[in-house]
C-alpha cells in the first residue's frame, strides 16, 4: 500500500527489518475487501450444512493470512469459486457430513483458529490444528478457552502443546449429533463468542452462550447477517449465583 502512494520502501523477506525513505504520499482510490476473519463464521457455517452460500465483496487476490479458510474448504472437499467481475465467492457443500483427516498449521492465520475448531467439531475423522501458540497473547488464550468450551459440549477435543505452551488441538471426531442445552462462556472474546455460535447451530438443543455484545467490536452486524441465514436465537438475561447477571445469547 505504501509503494502503491508512491513511497520508497525496503523490507526483508521475513520483514523483520522495514526502512521507509522520505517522500510525499500520492493520492489513490482503493477499494477495501471483504475481512477474511469475519467472513469465516459465514463459511463455517456453510460447511456445516448442505447447500450453497454466497458472500459478496471477497477479493480473490486478498493477502489477508486468514483467505486459508477457503483451502481449508477445499481439503474437506467444498466446491469454492470466486467471482472476480462481481468479487463473489461461492460455496457450495453437498455434504451432510464433513469427512477427512486433516492437519492445519495456522501460523499465518492465527485470527481463525476458533472457527477451525468450530468446523472440526463436526468432522468425522481427525481434525488437528497447530502453530497456534500466538493465540495465547489474544484477547484470551484462544487455544486453552475453545478447547475448554468445545469440552462442555461434548466435542472429543484435546490440547496441543509445543515448549509447554499451547500449540493447537485435536479433534477426533464420528460424526456426532451433539445435545446441546448447555452455557458456554466467551471468556470474554468476541472471536470466542463467535466461533461457539457457529459450533452450536447443529446442537439438538440451544446452547446459552455469554459475551454476545464484544462481537461490535470486530463483527457488529453478525447477528443481522445470520438472521438473514435463516438462524434463529434469543437474547438472553438471567440471574446467577452471588448476584450476578449473565447475559447472553441462546442459539436456537
Amino acid at each position: 500500500m505504501l509503494r502503491q502512494a508512491g513511497i520508497r520502501i525496503e523490507a526483508s523477506e521475513d520483514c523483520s527489518n522495514i526502512i521507509v525513505h522520505p517522500a510525499q504520499y500520492q493520492a489513490a482510490t482503493h477499494r477495501i475487501g471483504g475481512d477474511f476473519t469475519s467472513a469465516s463464521y459465514l463459511i463455517g457455517a456453510a460447511a456445516l450444512f448442505p447447500g450453497t452460500t454466497v458472500l459478496e465483496n471477497i477479493d480473490r487476490q486478498s493477502l489477508q493470512g486468514e483467505r486459508a479458510i477457503i483451502d481449508v474448504l477445499e481439503t474437506l472437499g467444498l466446491e469454492v469459486l470466486f467471482d472476480n467481475e462481481s468479487r463473489t465467492l461461492t460455496v457450495t457443500n453437498p455434504f451432510e457430513q464433513l469427512r477427512g483427516d486433516v492437519e492445519f498449521d495456522a501460523r499465518d492465520f492465527p485470527n481463525i483458529v476458533p472457527t477451525l475448531a468450530a468446523i472440526g467439531a463436526h468432522v468425522n475423522g481427525t481434525f488437528r490444528v497447530v502453530g497456534a501458540s500466538i493465540t495465547r497473547l489474544h484477547k484470551s488464550s484462544r487455544v486453552k478457552a475453545i478447547v475448554t468450551e468445545l469440552a462442555k459440549l461434548g466435542v472429543n477435543i484435546h490440547p496441543l502443546f509445543k515448549d509447554s505452551v499451547y500449540d493447537g488441538f485435536e479433534i477426533r471426531g464420528h460424526g456426532e449429533v451433539y445435545k446441546g442445552g448447555v452455557t458456554l462462556s466467551s471468556w470474554h472474546d468476541h472471536r470466542i463468542f463467535m466461533s461457539l455460535f457457529i459450533a452450536s447451530l447443529r446442537s439438538k438443543q440451544p446452547n446459552l452462550i455469554d459475551g454476545y455484545r464484544d462481537v461490535h467490536c470486530s463483527f457488529p452486524d453478525f447477528f443481522d447477517q445470520f438472521k438473514r441465514l435463516g438462524v434463529p436465537y434469543d437474547e438472553i438475561v438471567e440471574e446467577v449465583a452471588d448476584n450476578g447477571i449473565l447475559q447472553g445469547v441462546r442459539a436456537l
